[in-house]
């Protein structure tokens, strides 16, 4: 019995000392050392032979790959209308109907977009 007590106390320590339960997955290979550049028909995908994110593609699939490249999930933003999500600092990604219809930067815009100084 004080056995079986010990080792629960033992996994209890474990478990409050603060490490990550599940250790962090490493990056996909299939997108280091990819970027994404903000182009007039989407983004392209620097450095990936030529692929892009067009506009017109899925929300689910198009954010779910913005985020492998970017190494994050892409947050949420507040767009009248439309659904976008901010991409780092200064990218925003904005969806309509669930297809990908544009983007801003501070100095770019394409596709559809939200209010000005959105970004």
């Amino acid at each position: 019995m004080r056995w079986v007590l010990a080792c629960g106390l033992c996994v209890c320590v474990a478990a409050c000392n603060g490490a990550d339960p599940i250790p962090s997955q490493a990056p996909d290979p299939r997108f280091v050392g990819l970027t994404l550049v903000p182009v007039s028909t989407g983004l392209a995908v620097a450095r990936s032979g030529g692929r892009h994110i067009d506009f017109g593609r899925a929300r689910d699939g198009a954010l779910s790959t913005i985020a492998a490249i970017a190494g994050k999930a892409p947050v949420a933003q507040p767009c009248e209308g439309l659904d976008a999500f901010a991409v780092g600092t200064d990218l925003i990604v904005i969806f309509s109907a669930d297809r990908f219809v544009g983007w801003q930067t501070r100095t770019g815009r394409a596709g559809r977009a939200c209010g000005a100084g959105a970004v």
